[in-house]
């Protein structure tokens, strides 16, 4: 579990916020994993250090690729908050997602107020379909990276790194 030192905590005396994206049959996992990660995350102090929240399109319930469904905010109303980092989640419903102009909107937007942007295996297909991937290098899960290279050509795709971060975007 990270911990932050007290110099580090004077610098960052708020929690960081966190905004999860979600879609229907999204991977469970690319979400609870890193969810937890940062749901964990706490100050010296004990205070924890980010807030973590979880949005889809429409704010109800998100079928996952599991029997368990999520519960969501609607993205909408993160219009008018503030988020230090963008997370888009992956699955196998990422090219419905990619698909879905309402939600590529909604991200892009949200992506162009957020401090950090990322995505989470093949949630990498719709950064892509935002078009915030363009020219920049890339990586997904190492089964889809011909398919994100074939799909999104102004892309950089990598196949060995496990993350790349370019500006802000992770």
């Amino acid at each position: 579990m990270p911990s932050f030192s007290a110099k580090q905590l004077s610098s960052h005396p708020t929690r960081r916020t966190i905004l999860f994206v979600v879609y229907p049959d999204v991977k469970l996992l690319d979400l609870a994993g890193p969810l937890q990660a940062f749901n964990d995350a706490s100050f010296d102090d004990g205070r924890p250090a980010y807030k973590t929240a979880v949005a889809s399109i429409d704010g109800t319930e998100v079928q996952s690729d599991t029997p368990l469904a999520i519960s969501s905010d609607r993205l909408e109303d993160w219009k008018r908050r503030h988020i230090d980092t963008l997370i888009i989640t992956g699955g196998s419903g990422a090219r419905a997602a990619c698909k879905d102009k309402k939600l590529l909107n909604m991200v892009s937007k949200l992506a162009g107020k957020s401090g950090r942007v990322g995505s989470v295996c093949t949630g990498a297909f719709v950064l892509a379909a935002c078009g915030l991937l363009d020219g920049k290098r890339a990586v997904t899960h190492w089964e889809s990276c011909n398919r994100l290279c074939e799909h999104f050509p102004l892309v950089k795709v990598e196949t060995d790194p496990i993350y790349i971060k370019q500006e802000n975007v992770w």
